[in-house]
């Protein structure tokens, strides 16, 4: 992954590649950030089962003709948020999914309950998915459901709420919150117009606010071919995206519907320190939120104040790979610069231009043809030490 110093040169920031002080993760692509959680029914013993193991989803009811598979229940995180476990209770045939490692503990060590370890995770800023109990019920005496509605009517027939048992995504697994606060004047934005058109299997253009250390979070447009949004739908087709990273953290979601080519848009990416949240804004409607990647901790600090660094930058997925990535009218919340530098984080083809070399109000292109070895691509780059392919305008933005 690729890394950067800053070096402070009489309030002057200067970025380029080296292994050093400040290190930033670009990562591109929508490899999956979730998996299909699937549910089945018994006829017998009136039990629902949860499970992301699309093989027990498909060979439960050739095993047994009491089970019955209804759909996809949700999606469910990959690499981020907290575990779900699975017990069972061999005597009864009985499943139950919890997110209590105490529950767990009582079930198996003394009720005859076997675990069977992690199930999927909980969603951070997801949807809550409800718990209810009914001893009258048999095996089936726990039952959750996502629907509001269909938990009120329950309630009114005998079960007893017991909480939110955890949290998942939509079905497609796309988390585009629109309920968390964003409190207080914008800390740091970049707004603008943006443009992408290109060729091959993957190409981006985007905005992004990175912190020091492994802390950055991006906002733009992406083709991949290998994209799992929409429920895999995606593949092949522009989407608005964002990347969230904190740490070795990675959430990767889409908003609003699909995003079109060769057509110019307007996009923000706005941090708000009062709240600890991000906005997402497209053609000035607010279409997400999310929490910030611990700015507040790992602001860029120089002798002139704190900072967070902007990017203007394009993206191409693979050898061969075409990105053409036009922004206009770039505006940011306050410099702390008087240039963006456009010439030190152009890699594999690409190259940034800062055109019209107005700071108040800027025009970018990224254009270029990806040079990565074949076989290497924007997910695996950095796997062999390698760049990948991405032209970058970089300046600071003043959080203080």
């Amino acid at each position: 992954m690729k890394k950067y110093k800053i070096i402070i040169i009489l309030g002057m920031i200067i970025l380029f590649a080296s292994v050093g002080l400040y290190q930033s993760q670009v990562a591109h692509a929508d490899s999956p950030q979730s998996e299909s959680i699937y549910r089945l029914y018994n006829t017998n013993n009136k039990e629902h089962l949860y499970t992301s193991d699309a093989h027990e989803k498909d060979t439960l009811p050739h095993l047994s003709k009491d089970w019955r598979y209804e759909g996809v229940a949700w999606a469910s995180p990959l690499n981020a948020g907290s575990p779900v476990y699975r017990v069972y209770n061999p005597r009864s045939g009985e499943h139950l999914n919890t997110t209590d490692a105490n529950e767990v503990k009582v079930l198996t060590t003394k009720n005859g309950w076997v675990s069977e370890k992690t199930a999927f995770s909980s969603a951070p800023n997801g949807q809550p998915v409800y718990r209810l109990f009914n001893p009258a019920a048999g095996v089936g005496a726990h039952f959750v459901t996502m629907d509001a509605h269909e938990k009120s009517v329950l309630m009114t027939r005998g079960w007893k709420y017991e909480g939110v048992a955890w949290y998942a995504l939509a079905k497609d697994g796309t988390t585009p919150s629109l309920n968390l606060p964003l409190s207080g004047p914008k800390t740091a934005f970049m707004s603008g117009d943006m443009y992408l058109s290109g060729a091959g299997t993957g190409y981006q253009a985007k905005f992004t606010l990175n912190g020091a250390g492994e802390h950055a979070v991006s906002f733009g447009i992406q083709l991949d071919s290998g994209s799992s949004f929409f429920a895999g739908n995606a593949k092949n087709k522009a989407t608005f995206m964002s990347e969230n990273i904190n740490g070795s953290s990675h959430v990767y979601t889409a908003y609003d519907s699909y995003a079109s080519l060769n057509t110019w848009v307007h996009m923000e990416l706005a941090y708000y320190e009062a709240s600890n949240t991000i906005g997402f804004y497209i053609n000035n409607k607010l279409v997400g939120t999310a929490y910030a990647p611990n700015f507040k901790n790992n602001y860029v600090v120089t002798v002139d104040g704190k900072h967070l660094i902007a990017n203007v930058g394009g993206s191409a997925r693979m050898r061969g790979d075409r990105v053409n990535a036009e922004f206009k009218n770039v505006q940011t919340s306050k410099k702390g610069m008087t240039a963006w530098n456009d010439t030190s984080n152009d890699w594999a083809g690409l190259n940034a231009t800062w055109t019209n070399k107005d700071i108040n109000s800027s025009n970018f292109t990224v254009v270029g043809t990806s040079t990565l070895p074949v076989g290497i691509n924007w997910d695996t780059y950095w796997q062999v030490g390698l760049p990948t392919a991405d032209g970058v305008a970089q300046t600071s933005l003043f959080v203080n």
